[in-house]
């Protein structure tokens, strides 16, 4: 478990007085409270013969946490309804499976290719609601409690080839798809009539090429 908190108006004391008998003071604070749990595991097969290495592999992850976020926001000193708690949980389960192949096609040069399967879903849930006073019982709804979930995918290969004319010199191209899964914001306001907070944002995927060479002058 682990704590944020922050007070962003610096004082309880109301400081300002606009007309006689009225006092202004911004009360501004939150405490956010977190519990997250997390494991990952990955086997791995690895070989080789004169000219030839591989890998292939499982690796599995999941993650759950759950945060309780009691909030004061009012420009006119702590007052009823302004008081309020903005509640959610995240899980996560991705697995993938992947391989990768080193040909030594000759005595200086070296072909390798590899690909990765990956597979995720994320769900949760997001509550916000009024609280009779700071980090209080619960006396209404701002927006219900809404669940959600969605699935991921993708597949990013790599292919890379190698010419070492000399012990110092390595002469290299490789071209290879990244992949991140999508999610959700799990701090947006939500509304089950409009959908709003239910729609995930999507994956990123990119492609990278480069072509290079490494060597020692000395």
């Amino acid at each position: 478990m682990y704590n944020d908190r922050q007070d962003i108006d610096g004082t309880p004391v109301n400081s300002i007085t606009p007309a006689p008998g009225f006092t202004w003071g911004m009360n501004a604070y939150y405490d956010r409270k977190t519990t997250y749990n997390m494991e990952s595991h990955e086997l791995q097969w690895l070989g080789s013969t004169e000219r030839l290495q591989w890998v292939i592999g499982f690796y599995h992850f999941e993650d759950d946490g759950v945060t309780r976020g009691p909030q004061m926001f009012d420009m006119f000193g702590p007052r009823a309804g302004f008081t309020t708690r903005s509640d959610y949980s995240a899980r996560s389960n991705a697995e993938a499976i992947y391989g990768q192949i080193e040909f030594m096609v000759t005595d200086k040069f070296t072909a390798t290719i590899g690909m990765r399967r990956t597979e995720e879903k994320r769900g949760g849930w997001t509550h916000r609601f009024i609280t009779n006073g700071f980090d209080g019982p619960f006396v209404a709804n701002i927006f219900g409690r809404v669940d959600y979930s969605a699935k991921f995918d993708g597949n990013t290969p790599m292919v890379a080839l190698s010419f070492k004319p000399s012990s110092t010199t390595n002469i290299y191209a490789r071209v290879a798809k990244g992949y991140r899964s999508g999610g959700f914001n799990l701090r947006q306001s939500t509304n089950v009539a409009s959908n709003i907070g239910l729609i995930p944002f999507n994956e990123e995927k990119l492609w990278s090429y480069e072509i290079g060479a490494k060597t020692e002058f000395l």
